[in-house]
């Protein structure tokens, strides 16, 4: 990492997100799903396919964002990775 780096998303996969998500949701801890359908479905790019990109559907139903900013705190970092790991 350097100084010109810019993370404005962390984002990772799990085979069992939406129940992770709700366990850590009620563990006060809310991660987002910055992506909720495939990017090739959006407006702007369904001009360049015409088929269904079978991988990209599956991935997007398994990947959620961790959070990522400044000013989080290592203590913030533990709690949301132990939960995670717990899960």
């Amino acid at each position: 990492m350097n100084k010109d780096d810019v993370y404005y998303e962390f984002v990772v996969r799990s085979k069992k997100r939406d129940k992770l998500l709700k366990q850590l949701k009620r563990n006060k801890i809310n991660l987002k799903i910055t992506y909720q359908y495939p990017i090739y479905k959006m407006k702007p790019y369904k001009k360049f396919y015409d088929k269904k990109l079978e991988k990209t559907e599956k991935f997007s139903k398994e990947i959620f964002s961790l959070p990522v900013y400044p000013g989080i705190k290592e203590r913030e970092i533990k709690i949301i990775c132990n939960n995670l790991i717990k899960n």
